[in-house]
């Protein structure tokens, strides 16, 4: 008797990945201690209990992202997917330097006009802005959004910590979290690297099919320059709230050449090891 064929995701691509999370027999330590925290310190619900819905609460949210592309509000900070590179904001700052500026104070409706005219929406569809994995398709990732909660708890709490320690002591304090935080902010900067080490995307129109595609930019590892060339931007500072000044292209973007290249971020067989100065 013939043997029923397995399913090949390849051969059928209509059937979903399994992007199930962490099974439960392999959860971190960092992972326990905060449930048994959330136990503790609330007494709501217990560390068996919260042990059973946490992990549903972790699958539903990354299926809300990835699936269906909604954000996910946790109340101090609102986890929205986004398309872009890990460095698309710092991009977007070295390209429109005096947005910022003239966003201070403005009504949400002047920030949206603001916006609008100088270019900053038609540059968020731009494919360098875009990271790409080998097989064309768009590497999603997640922005944080912190709320004005977060920031109001941080500063009640670092003010009553600096009235308590002083400013010595306090400081003293920062230096003590920075170094036992050290392990993890370089698991970070770790991950931010493999971002960036995507290549970028370039749209193009394809004649046979009438509509645009995207394509890797460059090869992986590489990051481009990121001065426009073909999409005209322009910045906006306004001096009365009623009009809006559009300047030219030279006035909007950074007086520097633009970002460095990196023209490979794993630099193999090269010595990176700092020298002692004869």
């Amino acid at each position: 008797m013939p043997s029923s064929p397995v399913a090949d995701p390849a051969a059928f691509p209509s059937l979903e990945p399994d992007i199930l999370t962490v099974p439960q027999a392999v959860r971190s330590e960092e992972y326990k201690s905060f449930l048994k925290y959330v136990a503790q310190s609330t007494g709501v619900i217990s560390y068996e209990q919260l042990a059973i819905l946490y992990p549903a609460i972790c699958q539903g949210a990354l299926e809300w992202m990835l699936k269906e592309k909604k954000s996910v509000d946790f109340g101090f900070v609102i986890l929205h997917p986004a398309p872009h590179r890990a460095n698309w904001k710092q991009i977007m700052l070295a390209l429109f330097p005096a947005i910022g500026p003239a966003l201070l104070g403005k009504s949400s409706t002047l920030k949206k006009a603001i916006l609008e005219g100088s270019g900053f929406f038609t540059k968020l569809l731009s494919g360098e802005l875009l990271a790409v994995a080998n097989e064309r398709y768009i590497v999603w990732g997640i922005e944080p959004e912190l709320k004005r909660g977060w920031w109001r708890a941080a500063l009640r709490i670092e003010s009553y910590r600096f009235s308590q320690l002083g400013s010595v002591d306090y400081a003293s304090y920062v230096a003590r979290t920075i170094v036992k935080l050290k392990p993890k902010l370089t698991r970070a900067y770790l991950s931010f690297l493999r971002q960036v080490a995507y290549p970028c995307a370039a749209i193009k129109w394809s004649r046979s099919h009438r509509r645009r595609y995207i394509v890797p930019l460059v090869e992986k590892n590489r990051v481009r320059p990121v001065v426009p060339s073909d999409i005209p931007t322009h910045t906006v500072v306004p001096r009365d709230p009623e009009k809006l000044v559009v300047p030219t292209l030279a006035d909007c973007i950074s007086t520097s050449p633009g970002l460095p290249e990196v023209s490979d971020i794993r630099r193999e067989g090269q010595d990176l090891r700092i020298t002692q100065c004869e």
